[in-house]
This record gives C-alpha cells, sequence and structure tokens, in this order.
C-alpha cells in the first residue's frame, strides 16, 4: 500500500521541436510532463507514481505510452516501469 516514485528522462535527438502526450496503462499510475513540447536536441524528466495498493503480491509491469509527433506524423514509445509488490 505504498506509492512508488521514480523518474525517466525523454530525450529529442532531431533538429525539429516534437510534442509529447503520455497516457499510463492503468488507473493506479500517474505520469506528470513538465511540458508537451521537447525543443529539438533536448529533453526533460517525467515523473511517474504507481500506486500498489490492490496490486496482487509478486512482479508487475506498468506502461506509460508517450505519443511524439512532429509535423503531422506521429509515432507510440513506451516507458516501462518494473517492481515488485512484497508483503
Amino acid at each position: 500500500n505504498q506509492v512508488i516514485s521514480c523518474r525517466v528522462w525523454v530525450f529529442n535527438p532531431s533538429l525539429k521541436a516534437v510534442a509529447i502526450e503520455a497516457t499510463p496503462s492503468c488507473g493506479c499510475m500517474v505520469a506528470e510532463l513538465q511540458y508537451r513540447q521537447i525543443p529539438p536536441l533536448n529533453g526533460f524528466p517525467v515523473e511517474v507514481q504507481v500506486s500498489t495498493w490492490g496490486l496482487p503480491l509478486g512482479y508487475q509491469e506498468k506502461v506509460v505510452g508517450l505519443t511524439v509527433s512532429s509535423e503531422g506524423v506521429s509515432w507510440q514509445e513506451e516507458v516501462i516501469i518494473r517492481l515488485e509488490v512484497v508483503d
């Protein structure tokens, strides 16, 4: 019954700005983006929180989907958070 917090970094290695949106895979997660756009050759941390309340014991894998777009082209990336719920 804890909230696990972690920070992952997203980077834009291209020479064009990209828009980004985060979609957690379940209601037990929150992903906070500092910005909605990443400038060229830049990045920032994404704060992810997972509530373990009600999760079964054992190994868990939670996903935050990232939708990234630039100049009419969009693609999907994933942030995978792995944790183990213990008694």
